[in-house]
């Protein structure tokens, strides 16, 4: 389901992140990566307009307000994500791209967690800029840290197209 963001505000929610199996020789620190398995089948898409967009994993999730919602699960991550529409046009959102390789995981009580990402769009002409936090979400901030990111974000924030803007280009 699509939601959207009015302008000049913000929604949080959380969403559900498949997981992925690495089977490391060696340790973790200086160890050689065998194989890497995703825990559930997703499916190859192409994310962004035809001429600027990149391929991407797709995964359907039940993006809720309240992690409580969420049945306790082996097989995923919750990911905390905010979205601030600071634009005077409303933000639809039906598709975001995550970048999961930026994402560290953390058990908590009931949950496994990624840290947060927080995702601002200034304006409608304007690609969105992503920010991945760092540390445990602030519902359990007592998680402990069980795996960083595989790829460190190269700054604090990046600019993505991080909404499927393809309707927006084929309406030009």
């Amino acid at each position: 389901s699509s939601i959207s963001v009015p302008a000049k505000s913000e929604a949080s929610f959380v969403c559900g992140l498949p997981l992925a199996l690495e089977i490391v020789v060696g340790g973790k620190k200086k160890g050689a990566s065998l194989i890497t398995l995703p825990l559930r089948n997703l499916s190859k898409t192409w994310f962004g307009t035809p001429l600027a967009g990149e391929p991407c994993y797709s995964a359907s999730t039940n993006a809720v307000r309240d992690h409580l919602e969420l049945s306790p699960n082996k097989y995923r991550a919750l990911c905390p994500v905010r979205v601030s529409n600071r634009s005077k046009e409303n933000l639809p959102v039906d598709r975001i791209c995550i970048h999961v390789e930026h994402l560290q995981l953390y058990e908590g009580k009931d949950y496994l967690w990624s840290n947060g990402v927080s995702v601002v769009k200034e304006s409608e002409s304007e690609t969105s800029r992503v920010t991945y936090e760092s540390g445990p979400p602030d519902v359990e901030p007592t998680a402990e840290l069980v795996t960083e990111p595989r790829v460190v974000p190269p700054s604090n924030s990046v600019f993505l197209k991080t909404f499927n803007q393809l309707r927006s280009a084929l309406a030009e």
